[in-house]
């Protein structure tokens, strides 16, 4: 399983696909929390402890943001990674 990580992570594929995964995630965040906020999600949810933490620090914008951030700097590094590659 490391080296399925190490591969994921080492080539200009894995991380822009990294940071895809983290941007859909940071929008499943915000309709998330939007659902809560607005009631429109009934009944009660978990939620890890440090994106609860980071709502109420900052709201939706900041629980997502992070996610949004992470993703946008993983596929940044892909892309640079494919260029320097193609460079060569």
């Amino acid at each position: 399983m490391d080296d399925f990580w190490d591969d994921l992570l080492s080539s200009w594929w894995g991380k822009v696909l990294m940071g895809v995964i983290l941007c859909v995630l940071a929008w499943a965040t915000f309709a998330w929390f939007t659902n809560l906020e607005t009631g429109a999600a009934e009944g009660r949810r978990r939620i890890v402890w440090w994106v609860v933490v980071l709502y109420y620090i900052g709201g939706k914008w900041t629980a997502a943001g992070v996610f949004g951030v992470l993703g946008l700097l993983f596929g940044l590094a892909g892309v640079l990674q494919l260029v320097s590659t193609k460079r060569k």
